[in-house]
């Protein structure tokens, strides 16, 4: 299984020694992970980590009832697309697609509707 991770917001180091001066360490230790599922159930939602004030380590929260809209997204290949059953189909029936001359643009409209259904699978 292929997990990701979901983006954040907050304080950049989840975990400090508690110690200041030279002798304070703080670190990016804690992550919140999703599954492909995941992210395309709530590709919008946000982790948010809190200053410590227990543990050493950040708590977290994410509200998931809340939809705040859709938001750009930048692609990220998944590397489970690449082992399903159509997915050699998929890729040879969009580059076939003739859409305009300048090879320029046919390299940029090829990505665009192979991202389009990629995103479906």
């Amino acid at each position: 299984m292929e997990v990701d991770d979901i983006r954040s917001v907050g304080i950049t180091y989840t975990w400090t020694n508690k110690r200041e001066g030279w002798y304070a360490v703080n670190k990016k230790l804690d992550r919140v992970l999703g599954n492909w599922e995941w992210h395309k159930c709530f590709n919008h939602r946000l982790s948010l980590f809190h200053n410590q004030w227990v543990s050493d380590h950040s708590p977290t929260t994410m509200n998931i009832l809340e939809s705040r809209g859709s938001m750009n997204r930048p692609f990220k290949f998944v590397n489970h697309w690449a082992t399903h059953e159509q997915f050699l189909s998929l890729i040879k029936r969009i580059w076939k697609q003739k859409v305009v001359e300048n090879p320029l643009e046919v390299a940029l409209y090829g990505t665009i509707n192979l991202k389009r259904e990629l995103k479906s699978f």
